[in-house]
């Protein structure tokens, strides 16, 4: 079988952490000439130090300097955004449209100057995803030794983090980190606390757009519960932050994101979106019939979603239901932009101490394609979608979900339960 030879020859560890490492080598030789170059916030890659980062440091200074009431004033925004990067195009703009408790955290970074706050934030990311992968491979006991240093390679060098949040200044790694942090306590039996840190993932709800079902039909109710305290807690302390006024703002401001049409609004790149709208809408569908086509794709494919959350015991959710839940949640999505991919990592990883525990002596054909499939994929997605008019990454990630959810049908009953 061709596909069988040729993954012997090139699917193997000593190849994909070469590939790996290649990879990291290349993403820090970016940012070292990324902070030496930087003129005013300009690299000499002609694009800005940490592309998106300026957006969180603008709303940490509209905070800093005592404008909180006009913090999702989009104006004063575009206005901070352009004295900070002063080489940035007029018609560029990088609105902040997060959660008021989200701003708080930037008002420290926002106090430095970019270079050096930008040098800082990218500690933290590391940290945060570091911290998500170790957590996750704890959950992994029939890994071995090797095959967990090639995870940590691949995982660092996954271009969804190292290229969009590492170099493009996204905050994804926050998402990722509390996402593990919920399956880790879980995992432990401490279902409040999973909820609670499942409850920080609200920085951009669009992440918890199928986790959120999943607890409710696996009726894990401890850990809705302690989502639903965690969600009080945070939107106390944002009505505290910024007053009731500045909230309402955020909530109107994210209704017209929503009725604008989500990943194919206008002024969005399509390109950057792996979500099925966006995937119809670059295939060169009208917003009008990218968005249904799209509803109804999904749809489809949540209903199989559906009938293997229905099999799950009440509120012990598998660890194969989080890795397909988490490899499609970019997917069947409104807003799925590439960076957000990142949060497939630690289902992939948690998925592969299932399927070795299905098949202890080799890992599925299928599975290896789909890895490097999604890997080199996510390297070169961009610029191919742009010139194959479709997001490639989009039917990977479906066949990474669809690989899953197959995986769930042959499940060992008595196999250990992610959250139990």
């Amino acid at each position: 079988m061709l596909a069988r030879k040729l993954a012997d020859r090139w699917l193997r560890p000593e190849v994909a952490r070469f590939v790996a490492g290649a990879s990291l080598i290349m993403t820090f030789g970016l940012a070292v000439l990324m902070f030496a170059t930087a003129r005013d916030g300009q690299t000499a890659l002609r694009q800005n130090l940490g592309n998106d980062y300026a957006e969180f440091l603008v709303a940490g200074q509209i905070l800093n300097d005592g404008e909180s009431s006009r913090l999702y004033d989009l104006e004063l925004q575009d206005e901070l955004l352009h004295r900070l990067l002063p080489k940035l195009a007029k018609d560029e703009h990088l609105p902040f449209v997060y959660p008021p408790f989200l701003a708080e955290i930037f008002r420290p970074l926002a106090r430095l100057p970019l270079a050096t706050s930008f040098a800082c934030w990218l500690v933290i990311t590391v940290g945060l995803y570091a911290a998500s992968v170790g957590l996750i491979l704890r959950l992994c006991p029939l890994l071995t030794g090797s095959e967990r240093i090639t995870a940590w390679m691949l995982a660092l060098a996954f271009p969804p983090f190292a290229t969009e949040c590492c170099l493009g200044g996204q905050i994804s790694a926050i998402g990722c980190f509390f996402v593990t942090v919920s399956l880790y306590l879980g995992t432990t039996g401490r279902l409040l606390g999973s909820g609670l840190a499942l409850s920080f993932v609200l920085y951009k709800p669009t992440l918890l757009v199928l986790i959120l079902p999943m607890l409710v039909v696996g009726r894990a109710w401890r850990i809705l519960l302690g989502w639903f305290c965690g969600a009080i807690v945070l939107a106390g302390f944002s009505l505290l932050a910024v007053g009731f006024d500045v909230c309402r703002d955020f909530v109107e401001l994210m209704l017209g994101y929503g009725q604008s049409g989500g990943s194919v609004g206008q002024g969005f790149k399509t390109i950057k979106y792996v979500d099925l709208t966006a995937f119809f809408r670059l295939a060169g569908m009208s917003r009008s019939v990218a968005r249904p086509l799209g509803f109804a794709v999904g749809g489809l494919i949540g209903i199989m979603l559906l009938r293997s959350w229905m099999k799950l015991a009440g509120g012990r959710i598998s660890d194969l239901a989080w890795a397909s839940t988490l490899a499609l949640t970019p997917v069947l999505n409104v807003y799925g932009p590439i960076y957000d991919v990142t949060l497939v990592v630690p289902g992939v990883l948690i998925g592969s101490n299932a399927l070795r525990r299905q098949s202890p002596t080799e890992w599925p054909l299928a599975f290896r394609w789909l890895l490097a499939i999604v890997f080199v994929g996510a390297l070169v997605t961009q610029p191919l979608a742009q010139t194959l008019g479709f997001q490639p990454l989009t039917l990977v990630l479906l066949a990474l979900g669809l690989f899953f959810l197959r995986e769930i049908a042959t499940e060992r009953p008595d196999g250990p339960d992610v959250l139990a």
